[in-house]
């Protein structure tokens, strides 16, 4: 199909009357760098000098292939990006949403959805919250019923496998996203939900549960969630499915089954947030409040609801801060303003941002990570060994243009009127068109931009009007604590989690300082320290040199008595070391440095027989570390990175020498290492796949390796 011209990400996108499809492996790309074959290291020729030089020559041709293929993936704009593969939740939303509102899905797409669908049900007929995992009755009830309104009969084959699942377990126990969307279908009753009053938006900023003091993706899926609750909406499902899927979820029951007794009961499937007294009192406080409020204040809080879905749906240009936001937008702009409005239909266009389409099916993804992939690929080809670094020139002058198109470089219109804050000079994860930038894609892309200057890899400078504004960007993001939160400055504490009502998820209420984002940012500033310092004012230096030091406190505090590091957004302890030990260096503190020390060994420690290290995902729930069997490339690469980091060379060197030889056993002949486990979380139960991260980190850590 032929692709439109890429909109600004500072360009208002207009209306679409066609969605655009973004699909996998779809987009030109440049040729492959020039990069002479390598001999097989047991060939004579190419081994002259023995071993040692058998190696050399071995680990340079897996460098080149990795290089080279990095180069054929790289898309037109510059950036390089891989799919974060998640589960059938939001592909499930996108169909029920149709349903409910009349949106329209094309016959095409409803068939590649469902293809995708099929694919991802597990064995025992349930879908699971991450690939590889046990099947939840949250997913596997969103993806029957998904699978009915696509036109499967009860008698398809992927039909009765869910059916034969879901009779062993009681649908009105799923978690309250279920509940809730379930509810918005027409398939359980808004009374066996605990209230989610559109009022919260009418309080006192000063609150201490003002909902601006959520994480930003929680409060803009309770704002959606309010605004439904709120109105009690329910859609028509076409053709009868609505009493059909009651009669197949409930038993034939339906009528009988008093949802209220409910409300708090959550399967044993899908709980992994325990009741918390806070939380049920909260409910009783409100369930007692609700039918005291009167029909004008109600109206008013729906009132105020709407106009924030409308401002947040034109901040960020129709798109959401993903689509699980952008659905119930969706479905509420359809309810709130009728579904032929101008800015309901471009709701459900923006929908098809987050698609992911090839032979798999149809799907939708949580985030699109252009900016964060393109700038961990770019400091890689920056740790090449001559004379491959100069042959990455071309890749890197792409990128670098890539980050100069893709800074967000005019504020938003409405600020304090949505809880948002400045956003003026940032990144995003993507490639930024939502307009949600954050503060460690903004960190890693400073890094990834000085770096290519500093080493004359790209023609010009960046302009020092938008690096400066950057730094600032970045610095608004650091805590009382000395640590960096990703969106928004925290704005509340982790008495939040006591109060969160999702169940499923952990760590979800509030925004936090995180390791990961401390470290980056201390990465970031100080690469632009480093490299460009003179060109920032001499107060915003200062600053910035503040703000590496009270982060580099913060990574210290976070250490374990065992000298590991939990991280957040990543499995997990792994994570965690490699992101440690590289801010800390980058901050300054020596080899020597007794926290840089304990965690080398604890990385020395969790060495598996087989020469890499691997982590569970389990890792993530359970806050103890958890190995895999054998090794993954991934966390081989993160300790191989995190070892040569430390400085401490004489230790470490034969672990990273047999770090690096799995590394070059598991890669391919076309330069790229295969799918292995979960790499990638959030919200502590999240599994994704971040695709790409299997590319690049293998790759980065065996050129860092290669010049020792």
């Amino acid at each position: 199909m032929t692709r439109p011209a890429r909109a600004s990400v500072n360009q208002r996108l207009p209306v679409p009357s066609s969605p655009v499809l973004r699909t996998v492996n779809s987009l030109p790309a440049p040729g492959p760098i020039d990069v002479a074959p390598a001999r097989p290291p047991g060939d004579s020729e190419a081994n002259p000098a023995g071993d040692a030089c058998a190696a050399s020559s071995s680990i340079e041709a897996a460098i080149a292939r990795a290089m080279d293929h990095l180069a054929a993936i790289q898309r037109p704009d510059g950036s390089v990006a891989g799919e974060t593969t998640w589960c059938i939740m939001i592909t499930a939303q996108v169909v029920i949403t149709s349903a409910v509102t009349g949106l329209p899905l094309a016959p095409e797409r409803r068939e590649a959805i469902q293809r995708y669908l099929e694919h991802q049900q597990n064995e025992d007929g349930g879908f699971p919250l991450y690939e590889g995992g046990p099947s939840t009755l949250f997913l596997t009830t969103l993806g029957h019923v998904a699978l009915r309104l696509l036109g499967c009969g009860p008698d398809h084959s992927a039909c009765v496998r869910t059916l034969r699942w879901l009779s062993g377990h009681n649908v009105a126990t799923i978690p309250t996203w279920g509940k809730a969307w379930l509810a918005v279908a027409g398939l359980y009753e808004w009374d066996g939900l605990h209230p989610i009053p559109p009022e919260m938006w009418l309080l006192p900023k000063a609150a201490p549960v003002h909902p601006r003091r959520f994480y930003c993706h929680t409060r803009l899926i309770y704002l959606g969630f309010s605004y439904l609750y709120g109105v009690r909406f329910v859609g028509r499902l076409p053709g009868g499915l609505r009493d059909a899927l009651r009669a197949e979820l409930y038993g034939g029951r339906y009528d009988t089954v008093d949802f209220r007794l409910y409300r708090s009961e959550v399967a044993a499937t899908d709980r992994y947030v325990p009741k918390d007294p806070a939380l049920e009192g909260s409910y009783a406080l409100l369930g007692a409040i609700e039918p005291r409020v009167s029909r004008s204040l109600r109206g008013r809080a729906l009132a105020e609801a709407l106009r924030r879905i409308r401002v947040e749906h034109r901040n960020s240009q129709f798109l959401g801060i993903s689509p699980v936001n952008g659905l119930l937008f969706s479905v509420a702009l359809c309810h709130g303003r009728g579904p032929n409005d101008e800015e309901t239909q471009s709701s459900w266009a923006g929908v098809d941002h987050w698609a992911v389409e090839d032979g798999g099916g149809r799907r939708y993804a949580g985030a699109a990570s252009n900016s964060w992939d393109t700038a961990f690929a770019a400091q890689a080809l920056l740790t090449l060994p001559e004379p491959l670094g100069r042959r990455a020139a071309p890749v890197l002058a792409r990128m670098h243009a890539y980050f100069q198109e893709n800074q967000v470089d005019v504020e938003l219109a409405e600020l304090e009127s949505t809880d948002r804050v400045p956003i003026r000079f940032g990144w995003c994860f993507g490639e930024g068109k939502h307009r949600w930038p954050v503060s460690d894609c903004t960190a890693e892309a400073l890094s990834a931009l000085t770096l290519m200057e500093h080493h004359g890899r790209v023609p010009g400078r960046f302009d020092a009007e938008r690096l400066a504004g950057a730094v600032s960007f970045v610095l608004a993001r650091q805590n009382a604590d000395g640590g960096f939160s990703s969106y928004e400055p925290a704005r509340g504490g982790r008495l939040l989690e006591h109060v969160n009502p999702s169940e499923l998820f952990g760590s979800c209420m509030g925004e936090y300082s995180y390791l990961e984002c401390t470290s980056s940012c201390v990465q970031g500033l100080a690469h632009v320290l480093g490299t460009h310092g003179a060109a920032l004012p001499a107060e915003l230096a200062r600053d910035a040199s503040r703000a590496i030091a009270r982060g580099a406190d913060y990574l210290s505090r976070c250490a374990r008595p065992d000298g590991s590091f939990e991280a957040v957004w990543g499995v997990n302890f792994t994570y965690g070391a490699w992101f440690a030990v590289t801010g800390l260096r980058a901050a300054g503190r020596p080899s020597h440095d007794p926290v840089v020390r304990r965690a080398v060994e604890w990385l020395l420690a969790h060495q598996l027989e087989d020469g890499g290290w691997g982590e569970a995902l389990s890792s993530a729930w359970t806050h103890e570390y958890t190995p895999t069997r054998e090794s993954q490339v991934i966390m081989t690469a993160w300790a191989v990175l995190a070892l040569v980091a430390s400085g401490r060379r004489a230790e470490v060197a034969d672990a990273v020498e047999r770090g690096v030889q799995l590394l070059l056993a598991r890669q391919r002949q076309d330069g790229t290492w295969p799918r292995e486990e979960i790499a990638g979380v959030f919200f502590d139960t999240a599994g994704l796949h971040y695709e790409l991260y299997r590319q690049v980190f293998p790759f980065w850590a065996l050129a860092a390796a290669s010049r020792g």
